[in-house]
């Protein structure tokens, strides 16, 4: 199926929205999750949540993890996650990555263990699936429940296993830049019966019905990202959308927002609009051909970039990658960024410094410089390269161009 297929497929559901798609929001939602179960594979229960920290939130909750606990989890991730782990009122106990792959280091997390620990949350960054075997092995030595982190990888397989299978719990976020798209969302996927009950019974008892502010908002925030996101207008449209973020209260994420606000807003939650639910089985349908699409396109960069002398994230034998972008290690990820708005498409660095990209303003409380080099190495070096599904050939070859033109940008 054709990108221009695809999109005009969305934009159908998305105007309909914008002047008046009815539907019971409930009923919506428990299509887009029987859907998601059934085209996925993952054999749990799939919840749908308003955002990916919410599920996250909702799944922590429901296993008792509250005020003293310790939870595990990479030193490379998204500022909302520790923001999530001490909205519960424990602690982020964080450990350093495992540059294979830029997970967490199953030996690191043995090490991280204490009497404290209540769960260890194992992120698989990128669409590279994280070592979740080897930790698992660790978690069962001592009653711990693993969860996962796949919010940014939807596909990916290890020995065989989808990731998202091998925990208690998975949870996964559609928002705009994530592996599919319903504009903001999230997923929990549940193994155990029991907890899938009380991850769902938390979700209807702390999350109230869309009003239309918040469904009229949505689509247009799906609208302009539909009609405007292009390789070329990526990186302004992006800074606008924060801007108007701030201004506006739209749905741009907890950076600034207090800890207790967080807290607050994930206390007393969303569910999905009747469009996120319904783009949700739609990009669920078709992600299969999108993450070829994708693997595609990382297979030929890394192969080009490779010969160029840089080093994107590996292949190996015992995993299958779906790659929500490709990282690369460059020297001065500013500079190359920069460069890349010159070409025509954006680069990102999303985790610019470990744990948060806005720590330089707003630091960790629970973690210590110095504490995961090779986290801290990582947020110093590597770029994202874009992989979705408006990287066309030509794009491709301007991304090759950079690379090729600016022999500079080479560490080593």
């Amino acid at each position: 199926m054709s990108h221009r297929r695809t999109g005009s497929s969305r934009l159908r559901f998305i105007l309909r929205d914008v002047i008046g798609l009815r539907g019971d929001p409930e009923t919506a939602t428990a299509a887009y999750e029987e859907t998601f179960e059934a085209h996925l594979g993952f054999g749990g229960r799939a919840i749908a949540f308003g955002t990916g920290r919410s599920a996250l939130y909702a799944i922590l909750r429901s296993l008792d993890v509250g005020r003293d606990d310790e939870v595990i989890l990479s030193a490379y991730t998204c500022h909302s996650v520790p923001r999530t782990i001490r909205a519960t009122g424990a602690r982020a106990v964080y450990v350093d990555i495992d540059p294979d792959n830029l997970g967490p280091d199953p030996a690191h997390v043995v090490q991280a263990v204490t009497p404290q620990t209540k769960a260890i949350l194992v992120q698989h960054s990128f669409g590279w699936p994280a070592r979740v075997d080897l930790i698992r092995e660790t978690a069962a030595r001592h009653g711990l429940p693993v969860i996962e982190d796949c919010c940014q990888t939807l596909g990916a397989r290890l020995h065989d296993m989808p990731v998202g299978s091998f925990g208690v719990a998975a949870f996964f976020s559609s928002q705009w830049n994530k592996p599919y798209s319903t504009g903001q969302g999230g997923m929990a996927v549940v193994h155990d019966g029991e907890l899938a009950e009380r991850v769902r019974d938390f979700r209807d008892e702390h999350s109230a019905l869309p009003n239309r502010m918040r469904r009229k908002t949505l689509a247009a925030e799906l609208l302009a990202f539909e009609l405007f996101m292009y390789p070329s207008t990526a990186a302004a449209l992006t800074s606008a959308f924060r801007a108007l973020s701030r201004v506006f209260g739209l749905h741009g994420g907890d950076s600034a927002m207090s800890d207790e606000e967080v807290r607050r807003e994930l206390e007393h939650g969303e569910w999905p609009t009747t469009l996120q639910a319904v783009l949700g089985r739609l990009e669920v349908e078709r992600h299969a051909q999108q993450s070829a699409q994708r693997r595609t396109t990382a297979e030929a960069l890394r192969a080009s970039l490779k010969t160029l002398g840089f080093a994107p994230l590996d292949r190996a034998a015992d995993r299958e990658e779906a790659p929500l972008r490709l990282p690369v290690r460059v020297r001065d990820p500013l500079a190359a960024i920069a460069a890349a708005r010159r070409y025509g498409f954006e680069l990102t660095t999303w985790f610019d410094v470990p744990l948060d990209p806005l720590a330089a303003y707003r630091p960790e409380p629970d973690y210590a410089p110095g504490a995961c080099p090779r986290a801290e190495q990582a947020a110093r070096q590597i770029v994202l390269v874009p992989l979705g599904r408006r990287i066309t050939p030509r794009v491709v070859r301007r991304i090759e161009r950079l690379f090729r033109e600016h022999p500079e940008l080479r560490i080593g």
